[in-house]
């Protein structure tokens, strides 16, 4: 058998590894973070010059007469309104399934959870195709769901359909988070809150 260090020179032998899988795990993250900031910080740095510089001066002018517009105004409210209502949306369907599957035993959890995160392997621009397509007016879809498309419009193309598509799409993300934290949960606590209350509604 081989001697173990022990005393000092032991326990530096042991730091040793510590310290350079940190440095390494360091490395990592900066060059990720590095690798982040040029593919996604960088492109939206540039679009924001080219509308506020497009000469490469700053242009105060031009800047008070785009904010100024009452189009640019409206598509800012209705941006920050999708944002906030796909959000509610999100977080509602999302938090409803993280608890069914967490604190429920009902079968087939491992195709379901899978079949509900399938939306986060799919880009939401896909998504919005495939929902367009699927609802176009001569589809059987649409058909089946009696929507007069032809003479109403498209439903995506409204307040309505885009906070749905965006909840929709977005709801594996709050899923993910809600479970976890659900899973991280003491079983004393859910088993005590399940004996003070009955109900299943109320012990949530």
């Amino acid at each position: 058998m081989e001697p173990v260090a022990t005393g000092p020179q032991g326990r530096r032998l042991l730091e040793r590894p510590r310290l350079s899988s940190l440095g390494t795990e360091r490395a990592v993250f900066a060059a990720l973070s590095l690798f982040v900031v040029a593919v996604s910080l960088l492109p939206l740095a540039r679009l924001v010059l080219a509308a506020l510089a497009p000469a490469g001066v700053l242009d105060l002018a031009r800047l008070r007469t785009l904010v100024g517009r009452s189009r640019i105004a409206a598509a800012t409210t209705n941006t920050v309104r999708i944002a906030v209502l796909s959000a509610l949306v999100s977080t509602v369907i999302g938090t409803a399934a993280a608890t069914l599957v967490a604190l429920t035993d009902f079968r087939l959890k491992g195709p379901w959870v899978f079949t509900f995160i399938l939306p986060m392997i799919i880009p939401p621009q896909v998504t919005a195709l495939a929902w367009i397509q699927a609802l176009a007016p001569n589809r059987a879809l649409a058909q089946l769901l009696g929507v007069s498309l032809a003479y109403s419009g498209h439903p995506l193309f409204s307040m309505t359909g885009i906070v749905l598509l965006l909840g929709v799409t977005n709801a594996p993300m709050v899923f993910l988070r809600v479970r976890a934290s659900l899973r991280q949960l003491p079983a004393e606590l859910a088993e005590a809150a399940q004996v003070r209350e009955p109900r299943r509604s109320s012990g949530l």
